[in-house]
């Protein structure tokens, strides 16, 4: 009876340190699952970060690609304005220049009307000279 009592005593600290063996791993891995779950958590926040980036990202991109084209159009509409300007200093000059010379003409005009007049009068005189 006391070889099987010791029997039994020994088999029963054998299954004790079983079960306390059984009992740590139980906790490692209890452990393991709560870091790893923590690094899901994580990886997920590093993941919803890295999304907020690209979206930062290409709207930058997109904001910067309308920016370029605005730019484009800017550059565009103040050549087309300069080309303007230019056309109308083009068209003022000209405008100068003709009144200018619709100035000359008139002072020509004026000048044969006066030759005329005074060749009219000088052929009234010639001719009222031969009348008398």
């Amino acid at each position: 009876l006391a070889s099987t009592t010791a029997s039994m005593v020994s088999h029963r600290r054998h299954l004790e340190e079983k079960e306390a063996e059984i009992a740590q791993r139980n906790r490692a891995l209890e452990e393991a699952s709560r870091l790893n779950l923590q690094r899901e958590a994580e990886i997920r926040k590093r993941m919803e970060a890295l999304d907020a980036a690209t979206t930062a990202v290409a709207n930058k991109t997109r904001q910067r690609h309308l920016q370029a084209k605005e730019d484009a159009k800017r550059n565009a509409l103040q050549e087309k304005e300069e080309q303007i300007a230019k056309r109308n200093r083009e068209l003022e000059e000209a405008a100068r220049l003709n009144l200018q010379k619709e100035k000359e003409i008139s002072e020509r005009m004026a000048a044969l009307d006066a030759a005329t007049a005074a060749l009219l009068e000088r052929a009234n005189n010639v001719q009222d000279e031969i009348d008398r």
